[in-house]
């Protein structure tokens, strides 16, 4: 069975909002994880990384309609209608289950729920080859019409050009 990583509005679903800053023209759907750019691992602790943005909360999870993309940036949006209620969906999203069950691991998790300020790996493995992706999560919304959370790239990302800040949000 697969899951469906975002759903339609109309039906208790998710919406997700990615942006990309800079020149980098490749859709920021496909994770930066998958470009293949190898390096040694950085040893530096995440709470002493920055963000690789200065645009941080342009997917402004918490307000009711989104604003125009800022200057610099190119926003993709994808829809698709999942249907489960609204609890179930609300779960999945709230604990990173559209990052985990799409093949990658949340490290150095304190809590189960996204939260917001938490400085956290993404790593993604296939057989011996793994990649760790430095983030923090920026901004949470879960209310009774609206859960969901957007993380940003910190600097060490493996993918050089890494500046994005990936975002999936679930309306009742």
């Amino acid at each position: 069975m697969r899951l469906p990583l975002y759903s339609s509005p109309r039906r208790g679903g998710c919406r997700a909002r990615c942006y990309t800053i800079g020149p980098d023209r490749r859709s920021p759907v496909i994770w930066a994880t998958m470009t293949g750019v190898a390096k040694r691992s950085d040893p530096r602790p995440l709470d002493t990384r920055v963000l690789t943005y200065s645009e941080v909360g342009a997917t402004a999870v918490a307000d009711e309609s989104w604003r125009a993309t800022p200057e610099g940036l190119r926003r993709h949006e994808h829809t698709v209608s999942v249907p489960i209620p609204w609890a179930d969906a609300r779960a999945l999203v709230m604990h990173w289950a559209v990052k985990t069950r799409s093949g990658f691991e949340v490290v150095n998790r304190t809590h189960a729920a996204a939260r917001e300020g938490a400085d956290l790996w993404l790593r993604f493995a296939i057989g011996p080859f793994a990649v760790r992706e430095p983030i923090r999560v920026i901004a949470v919304i879960d209310d009774q019409l609206r859960c969901g959370f957007a993380y940003g790239t910190l600097d060490g990302h493996p993918a050089l050009r890494a500046r994005a800040e990936p975002a999936g949000v679930t309306p009742r």
